[in-house]
């Protein structure tokens, strides 16, 4: 992998990456992956997209369809399939999804975006959403031709009050969730998760776009979250059970502790479905996981999860604490949550990303 000598020399190999026609995409993930990752939200903006596999086409398709269902349903309280239709058990789901995003720690400390749109999808039933329903309504009257600009990124039509990031961020997890076919699915449609709504905010914050952060979305869970958004998590479960034999593997010594404190497997797995954004709320630190995750494979969390409890600054607390399942599930929350450093000691979190990939 290679080594920067500063930020200013990696950021020039970030854009040098990204102008390219045909972006080296093997070279990006290297970048993604290096210490300080895609260094700043600007350069995230363009390089997810990219290691994704979304084209500008994509999202220009995906935006035109979406802005076709918001002006059906706008104009004529309905779509193809009914103005309560876009989610399975809508309003249980939804329901969850709003109190989940009104609780959430990272739009509590900053605004997700300055200037934004507004998803119309998710207007119809919340008395969170109808204080800007005629406001949003009489801008999508006056901009039809919305989806013909000039810039992917500037498709967006409606503009947010400071006060309602609650309703961009809710109206981009509806629109994942309508827009995503699961396969091999009892009812082939996704489930919302409690957690998923921190993977969305990260995503938002970092793109400042709701079209292309929705996009996004919608291919982090088509290659990383398709199991956590199943009806149930049996096929998530089965995944966890590689964390013991890796343990075994790269520290002996903390398997067989974990095994007398009678741990499962499934203590990964809120750091599976979530990428750690549910315990790590700095967010710099959890962008640059982001970076990690979306450059590398589903169980890339897993490894991140091992690094934690191998490296030498949280071992020896784990091993110290009582052989006992809480005991261990606490010294395990509070080595993660340590990971919320302050810049000055951000080689700490690229020490534990370098082991990770060490032990891949």
């Amino acid at each position: 992998m290679n080594y920067y000598r500063n930020q200013s020399e990696k950021e020039r190999s970030i854009l040098l990456s990204l102008e390219q026609y045909d972006t080296n995409l093997w070279n990006l993930r290297e970048l993604a992956l290096s210490r300080g990752g895609l260094l700043r939200k600007s350069l995230r903006a363009k390089a997810w997209p990219k290691l994704l596999g979304l084209s500008c086409t994509d999202i220009r398709r995906d935006n035109a369809r979406r802005l076709e269902f918001k002006r059906q349903l706008i104009l004529f309280g309905t779509n193809d399939n009914g103005a309560s239709g876009y989610l399975v058990n809508g309003e249980q789901q939804l329901d969850v999804i709003e109190k989940d995003v009104y609780r959430c720690s990272f739009i509590r400390k900053k605004r997700l975006c300055d200037e934004e749109s507004l998803n119309m999808s998710v207007l119809a039933q919340s008395p969170l959403r109808r204080k800007v329903y005629s406001q949003a309504s009489s801008s999508c009257n006056n901009n039809n031709n919305a989806n013909t600009t000039s810039s992917v990124l500037e498709e967006s039509s409606w503009f947010l009050p400071d006060d309602d990031d609650t309703i961009l961020l809710t109206s981009v997890i509806v629109d994942v969730i309508r827009d995503y076919h699961v396969q091999d699915d009892d009812d082939g449609q996704l489930h919302y998760y409690q957690g998923f709504h921190n993977i969305a905010a990260i995503v938002l914050m970092n793109v400042k776009n709701a079209s292309l952060a929705t996009c996004i979305l919608q291919r982090i869970v088509s290659l990383f979250f398709r199991d956590a958004m199943r009806s149930d998590f049996s096929d998530l479960k089965e995944a966890t059970k590689i964390l013991f034999p890796l343990l075994k593997i790269v520290d002996r010594e903390i398997f067989h502790f974990l095994l007398d404190a009678e741990m499962e497997p499934s203590v990964v797995t809120s750091y599976l479905i979530t990428w750690f954004s549910h315990e790590i709320k700095n967010e710099q630190v959890i962008s640059r996981l982001f970076d990690c995750m979306i450059a590398s494979h589903p169980l890339f969390p897993m490894y991140i999860f091992t690094a934690i409890l191998i490296d030498s600054r949280h071992r020896d607390d784990i091993l110290s604490s009582g052989c006992d399942f809480a005991s261990v599930h606490m010294a395990i929350s509070s080595a993660i949550k340590s990971m919320n450093v302050s810049e000055k000691d951000f080689d700490t979190v690229e020490d534990i990303i370098q082991i990770a990939i060490n032990i891949m």
